[in-house]
């Protein structure tokens, strides 16, 4: 099973503050994408987090490979650590004939 990704914008929100717990501080950035989760004709919208704003994922398509994510959790069921999920940019699509004719038209003129 893979799970489509689409990434409408670079722009992230910044979430900062200090661990009641810890008391320490902690800073992330956090940035909404849609999933197609399993056979949903329309996607989920979620947000995924970075270590910093540059690390932001770029507009377009993505495949999610969840394999590098997958651990056993504290009670022992299966976990998914989301700060190790892969996103793999999709390849491009390619043209269409009627496109790809109206390229070529277009390029020789």
């Amino acid at each position: 099973m893979s799970i489509r990704v689409y990434v409408e914008s670079s722009a992230t929100e910044q979430v900062s503050g200090t661990s009641s717990k810890s008391g320490k501080n902690y800073c992330f950035y956090k940035q909404p994408v849609h999933a197609f989760i399993g056979t949903s004709k329309f996607p989920e919208k979620i947000e995924i987090s970075h270590d910093s704003a540059d690390r932001a994922l770029r507009p377009g398509e993505y495949t999610l490979d969840v394999e590098a994510a997958l651990s056993v959790d504290r009670f022992g069921g299966l976990g998914i650590d989301a700060r190790k999920l892969v996103f793999v940019p999709a390849a491009p699509k390619a043209a269409t004939g009627a496109t790809a004719s109206a390229a070529t038209t277009a390029a020789s003129k």
